[in-house]
């Protein structure tokens, strides 16, 4: 009986400098070697839109990153006393949607220009499962606890 799946993994070209930028995006293991590399003085940017865990909300995050498409009222909620995002763990909340606007679009802009900059991108998954805002029809990026 075969309980895993041999998979073979070529060697980089090169490998991580301290001369280099780095951005770490995805689950919670991104945070962690994040951590452990911005400890040992990296230039890292760790999950800029707190942590994701599937495909489709970090290649959202990328894209968002790449392009510098800024946030607006369309892209966030509110449910109860804080204001959220629906691309962003809720540890970007804010009281206010303007101050939430603005939090988000000033780490954006910073964000994009590190991003840009990479030369690393590390990406960890957690899972394939995905959750839907079905009256906008979106992929949210975390499962905020919405009626």
């Amino acid at each position: 009986m075969k309980f895993f799946t041999k998979v073979n993994v070529e060697d980089l070209n090169g490998r991580i400098s301290y001369k280099d930028k780095i951005i770490s995006l995805g689950s919670c293991f991104a945070n962690e070697i994040g951590a452990k590399l911005k400890d040992s003085r990296f230039d890292i940017l760790v999950n800029p839109f707190g942590v994701l865990y599937n495909p489709a909300s970090i290649a959202s995050a990328l894209e968002r990153l790449s392009s510098g498409n800024v946030f607006s009222e369309e892209d966030i909620f509110t449910d109860g006393d804080l204001w959220s995002s629906f691309y962003h763990d809720s540890l970007h909340a804010e009281y206010t949607k303007e101050a939430l606007i603005n939090k988000i679009n000033t780490s954006l802009k910073s964000d994009s220009m590190h991003f840009i900059t990479s030369s690393w991108i590390l990406v960890t998954l957690g899972t394939r499962r995905v959750y839907t805002l079905k009256k906008k029809n979106i992929i949210v990026s975390n499962c905020h606890k919405l009626p």
